[in-house]
């Protein structure tokens, strides 16, 4: 029983007081003749071998099968100090090759010279991103000529606003897309890149942060919203987000922008990224407004603002007006909140009017086209109700609009199925 011990690699032992000497689980029996399984011990024989029969004994076996520790009686401290020992005399062989780390990281492959250029402890010669020659910093979609050489163009700056859109900053992709080295992927690193492609800028240049400020204005209308990024200097990339907006048709081009400008949107739960940049690295500006076709209900967050070197801009705090026809309501007509919202499939809509006048109740989408008409024509003073009945339509945002003597009132309505 117990040569099936040993072929399981179970420790064995017998008689013998040569403890300096390594010894493989064989080698114990070739060399003291008798050998005795440890889970095979049913006479008590192992107990007294190393002791001359004193119990208990105890016994500190190091990484090379030598004896390292054997007395009689507990010394506690005598055998942590032991265990300690000879803990810190292990090899350090994180990847289990044979080789101490210190010499080599890379599993089966010597490696010795450590190369590392992510910093990731795997060494290039092994790393499965290898960042040496693939996904070097700034070759975000891998790509390589047919000598296998990495090539950084345009394609890898969109590669890389899509993580930043996606918030996907894991794997290869995501080790080549933090291209100035300052550990978080963001536009800063996408305006740096089109700068080294085109101009030849530098790599890897950790962002210095400009406090002059840069003004940030948002301005409120009832079907459209206006941001307004102004430093007077150069801005050339814009990252926000904005909470409790959902994207589901979103027409990117319908923004006007700067000759070489793009500009990019994605939704993921319930909030939705921009990144707005110059893929021309030329055409820098010291005012940026964005006229968007959505209603946004809440200042923009995560701000971070790029100049041409890729730097980041420090915002001021926003502004935020209302559009000339929200300040003209006087109030003639009174929107309570809509009921039940989230809904499925009716909303019932609630309002008051102060005195007869012409009522018009809209539902739009998200960007601002109109769903349906609710009511158009007089009502009387008082309260009202009315109810939109959503049956065929899909899940997602919409704004309910009502308008009434010169007064405009919009509410959002989630339609969740």
């Amino acid at each position: 029983m117990y040569q099936q011990y040993i072929d399981q690699g179970l420790i064995v032992i017998a008689a013998g007081f040569d403890w300096n000497q390594p010894y493989s689980c064989t080698s114990w029996a070739s060399t003291f003749g008798l050998t005795y399984p440890i889970l095979d011990d049913t006479q008590n024989t192992v107990w007294n071998m190393y002791g001359m029969g004193y119990i208990p004994h105890n016994v500190v076996i190091d990484h090379t099968m030598t004896v390292r520790y054997t007395d009689s009686g507990f010394s506690q401290t005598a055998i942590a100090n032991t265990i300690q020992t000879y803990l810190d005399a292990l090899p350090n062989d994180l990847d289990g090759d044979g080789i101490n780390a210190s010499e080599d990281n890379c599993p089966e492959i010597y490696n010795p010279e450590q190369e590392d250029v992510d910093g990731d402890g795997m060494g290039d010669a092994c790393d499965p991103c290898d960042n040496a020659n693939v996904f070097i910093s700034g070759n975000v979609n891998g790509d390589l000529l047919a000598d296998s050489t990495a090539v950084i163009d345009i394609f890898d700056v969109l590669s890389l606003i899509d993580i930043i859109l996606s918030q996907d900053f894991e794997g290869c992709q995501g080790e080549a897309a933090n291209f100035n080295g300052d550990q978080t992927i963001n536009v800063l690193d996408a305006v740096q890149l089109v700068n080294f492609i085109l101009n030849g800028g530098p790599a890897g240049v950790t962002p210095a942060v400009i406090d002059n400020g840069v003004k940030v204005s948002l301005n409120r209308a009832s079907k459209s919203s206006e941001l307004v990024f102004s430093d007077g200097n150069s801005i050339s990339g814009l990252q926000f987000t904005v909470p409790d907006l959902v994207l589901e048709e979103f027409d990117e081009t319908s923004v006007n922008l700067p000759e070489g400008w793009i500009l990019r949107a994605q939704t993921i739960a319930d909030k939705t990224t921009f990144v707005v940049m110059d893929l021309s690295s030329n055409n820098a500006r010291g005012e940026i407004s964005l006229e968007l076709p959505i209603a946004l209900e809440r200042d923009v967050e995560d701000l971070v603002i790029s100049d041409a070197d890729g730097n980041s801009l420090k915002p001021q705090p926003a502004k935020t007006r209302q559009s000339e026809e929200e300040e003209m309501d006087l109030q003639p007509v009174t929107l309570s909140g809509l009921y039940p919202n989230p809904f499925n499939p009716d909303v019932t809509i609630p309002f008051v009017l102060t005195q007869d006048m012409d009522v018009s109740v809209t539902v739009y989408d998200i960007v601002g086209k109109q769903i349906t008409s609710l009511h158009d024509g007089n009502l009387p003073a008082g309260e009202h109700q009315l109810r939109w009945r959503a049956v065929d339509m899909p899940s997602g945002v919409y704004f309910i609009q009502i308008q009434a003597g010169g007064a405009i009132h919009t509410q959002k309505a989630v339609l969740m199925k």
